[in-house]
């Protein structure tokens, strides 16, 4: 959905939540700050004790 082309369809009952998410593919150079908080989330889940980063 972050990378879908604007117009695309997607299903927003399978995303929940995460559709607060859907106009961030209008602005490309956004992508990393607004998934930084969930890659820190996944991190923290899963014990992994490095720094977090998008690259």
């Amino acid at each position: 959905m972050i990378t879908r082309k604007p117009g695309d369809s997607y299903n927003a009952d399978l995303l929940g939540d995460l559709e607060i998410l859907q106009g961030i593919s209008r602005y490309p150079a956004r992508i990393k700050c607004a998934t930084l908080a969930w890659h820190t989330l996944h991190s923290a889940i899963h014990d992994e004790n490095e720094v977090v980063s998008t690259e």
